[in-house]
């Protein structure tokens, strides 16, 4: 292989590296609920959503409802699980009538995100109020970035 075969290879498969994160980084997940829930301190009416990541190098997510009137950004830590997810999901963790977003599974991946729990998850936990059900939503993967 001639020398400059070999920097055009190099340069194609930096190119290539490249070229996933950008179009990932365009992507969003979208899910609906039937309940309200919050994000961090941020209380969102039942709806549609979507949750994206704001940049491909950071931890943090933007979930806002489809009219964009509703948002919150929200850090999240990656979990790493044994087998591609065959659906994603969103859950929730419900604490007395208060539902708060927990994490995602994505579909396809064996990577995940959760959020830490925010004060007032952690003030109804300290209140008391144990955990009375988890719920979680499919989600609708492949969204068009806005």
């Amino acid at each position: 292989m001639t020398r400059i075969s070999k920097i055009l290879s190099v340069a194609a498969t930096i190119c290539a590296l490249h070229a996933g994160p950008l179009h990932a980084q365009s992507e969003a997940v979208r899910f609906t609920t039937s309940f309200p829930f919050y994000v961090s301190s941020q209380k969102m009416p039942a709806g549609t959503y979507t949750a994206r990541k704001l940049d491909i190098n950071s931890q943090v997510l933007l979930i806002r409802d489809v009219d964009s009137s509703y948002s919150a950004l929200v850090q999240y830590h990656p979990t790493q699980s044994i087998e591609p997810v065959s659906q994603g999901r969103v859950t929730f963790h419900q604490y007395g009538d208060a539902d708060y977003l927990s994490g995602f599974t994505l579909t396809g991946e064996e990577t995940g995100m959760q959020l830490p729990e925010s004060i007032g998850e952690k003030r109804a936990a300290l209140a008391g109020e144990r955990v009375a059900s988890t719920r979680s939503v499919a989600l609708q993967s492949g969204v068009p970035g806005y």
